[in-house]
C-alpha cells in the first residue's frame, strides 16, 4: 500500500435522520442441520454453493425454534444507524498530483453511528468497524448530488466516502489516486486520536459509482483486487464517441470482460445523449460475469440519479433526457435498496456459505421488494446466467414461501416504493416550474 495522504482538516456536522429498527435478533448459527418433518438430515456440502437454499434451511429452523420473531432487515426503509457527515482534505503524493489529481482533494465522509440498544443485533453488517463504500461521482457531478444513497448505506452500517476533484484527470489518474485514498483511511483507523479509530473495515471495502463513476468503480474492482471486494455500477458510462478508449481512458467493460467477475448495476430505463447505446450499461452487463445483477428503473433518464437542485437538475435534464412518471427520490429509493442487497450478497452472503454466523439476513424482504416493484412496473430486474438466475428464482420462492410463514408481518407494504419518504431539499415536483421555464427557452 503507497500513499503519504493525511488530514489537513475535519468539520463534522451532525443531521437527525430518521432511522428503522428491525429489532431483530441475532443469528445464533450453533445448529446449521437442515431436516425435514420426517427428521431426515438433508444439509450436505452442495448446501454451501447455494446461499440461498442453505439460508432457507438455516430461517426454518430459526423460526421453528422461536429464535427469531421480529421483522427481517428492509434495505427499502432507512436503517437503524444515525449518520452525520465529516468534511476532510487529501493531499495525494507528487507523483499522483503530476498526473492531474489536485493537491488537496476534498474529501466528504458519511458515517454511520449505531450504538443504541439492541442495534448491534439488527444490523445485517454487524456492528464497528464499518465496511467501506467508496464512491465515484459521475462527470462534473459533485458529491452532495448522491447524498441519498451516501446516506441510506450509512444508515445500515457503512462508512461512505466520496471526494470532490477540480479540473478534468483522466480515469487512470483516478485509478492512481485510489491506492492513497485506502492509505489514507488506514491511517485515520490506526491514529487512537482520531474520530475513525477503530471504526473502518478495510477487509469489506467496495466500489461504486455513477455514469463516469461507475466506470471508475468497475476498473479500480478488476485491477486492484487487493483492496476492493466488490462494485456496484450506476448507469455507468463507458468509452463512446465522446469518450474514446485511450491509454489514460480504459474501457472497464473490457475490463470485465477479462476478469470474469461479477457485479450490481442499477441502470435508468430511457438512454439519451448521456448514456449511449454504444457505452451504456448494457455493455457492462454484457461483459460482468455470470451472477451479475441488473436494476433497470424503468422510466429513470441517466441525470435522476443525481440530485443537485432545482436549477442543476433542469440543465442536467435537458442534456440527458427526462425521466418519465418517476422522481429522483424515488430512483435513489430504486437504486439504494438493490445496492445493498448486493453488498450485503457479496460480502456477508459468503460467509453464510462457509457456515459462519452473520447478521440477520435482509434477503427475505429483498425478494419480496424486487417482486413488488417488477409487479408495480418500476423496476426489471435480471441475474446473469442461465444457472445463476434458476437459482434466483428458486431462492425468492424459498425464502419467500419461508418468511410468509413464520414472519408475514416482515413483509415490505404494498403501494409507494418505501423508501421514497426520503424527500429532498428540492423535489421534483418543486422543481418543475424551473423545468417548464428551460424546456421554454429550449
Amino acid at each position: 500500500m503507497s500513499g503519504t495522504g493525511r488530514t489537513n482538516s475535519a468539520v463534522r456536522t451532525d443531521s437527525a435522520v430518521p432511522t428503522h429498527t428491525a429489532h431483530l435478533a441475532p443469528f445464533w448459527l450453533l445448529d446449521i442441520c437442515c431436516r425435514t418433518a420426517h427428521g431426515t438430515v438433508l444439509f450436505d456440502v452442495h448446501m454451501f454453493r447455494k446461499p440461498g437454499l442453505l439460508f432457507t434451511c438455516l430461517l426454518g429452523r430459526l423460526l421453528s425454534s422461536g429464535a427469531m420473531a421480529a421483522p427481517f432487515p428492509d434495505f427499502a426503509l432507512p436503517g437503524p444507524c444515525a449518520t452525520s457527515k465529516l468534511a476532510a482534505t487529501i493531499n495525494p503524493s507528487p507523483q499522483v498530483v503530476s498526473g492531474g489529481i489536485p493537491a488537496t482533494l476534498p474529501v466528504t465522509l458519511t458515517l454511520p453511528s449505531c450504538s443504541g440498544p439492541d442495534t448491534a443485533a439488527t444490523l445485517p453488517f454487524g456492528p464497528a468497524p464499518f465496511p467501506v463504500l467508496i464512491f465515484f461521482s459521475g462527470f462534473m457531478n459533485k458529491a452532495s448530488w448522491y447524498w441519498r444513497l451516501a446516506r441510506q448505506a450509512a444508515s445500515w452500517g457503512w462508512l461512505v466516502l466520496q471526494y470532490d476533484i477540480s479540473g478534468f484527470p483522466s480515469a487512470a489518474a483516478e485509478l492512481h489516486l485510489f491506492p492513497e485514498i485506502v492509505q489514507w483511511l488506514n491511517d485515520q483507523s490506526m491514529d487512537p486520536g482520531n474520530l475513525l479509530h477503530g471504526q473502518i473495515d478495510l477487509g469489506r471495502l467496495a466500489t461504486a459509482g455513477h455514469s463516469r463513476g461507475g466506470k471508475i468503480a468497475a476498473l479500480a474492482y478488476t485491477r486492484i483486487r487487493d483492496f476492493v471486494s466488490t462494485a456496484y455500477l450506476i448507469d455507468p458510462v463507458d468509452v463512446s464517441r465522446f469518450s474514446p478508449e485511450s491509454a489514460d481512458n480504459p474501457s472497464a467493460a473490457k475490463a470485465l470482460a477479462a476478469s470474469g467477475l461479477a457485479v450490481g448495476i442499477s441502470a435508468a430505463g430511457r438512454t439519451g445523449s448521456c448514456n449511449p447505446p454504444e457505452g451504456n450499461y448494457e455493455r457492462f452487463y454484457a461483459a460482468a460475469g455470470n451472477g451479475t445483477w441488473l436494476s433497470v428503473v424503468t422510466g429513470a433518464a441517466h441525470a435522476q440519479f443525481a440530485d443537485g437542485g432545482c436549477v442543476v437538475n433542469a440543465a442536467a435534464d435537458l442534456l440527458c433526457g427526462r425521466g418519465r412518471g418517476v422522481s429522483r427520490p424515488t430512483v435513489a429509493a430504486l437504486t439504494a435498496t438493490p445496492m445493498l442487497a448486493w453488498l450485503w450478497q457479496q460480502l456477508e452472503g459468503r460467509e453464510v456459505e462457509e457456515g459462519e454466523p452473520v447478521g440477520p439476513s435482509p434477503l427475505p424482504t429483498f425478494y419480496r421488494w424486487v417482486a413488488q416493484q417488477q409487479a408495480a412496473g418500476r423496476l426489471q430486474f435480471s441475474v446473469k446466467g442461465e444457472a445463476e438466475a434458476l437459482d434466483w428464482e428458486e431462492d425468492a420462492a424459498e425464502i419467500a414461501a419461508m418468511a410468509d410463514m413464520y414472519a408475514p408481518a416482515a413483509a415490505p407494504a404494498a403501494g409507494p416504493v418505501p423508501a421514497a419518504d426520503l424527500a429532498a431539499t428540492e423535489d421534483d415536483a418543486q422543481c418543475e416550474p424551473v423545468a417548464a421555464s428551460a424546456s421554454q427557452r429550449r
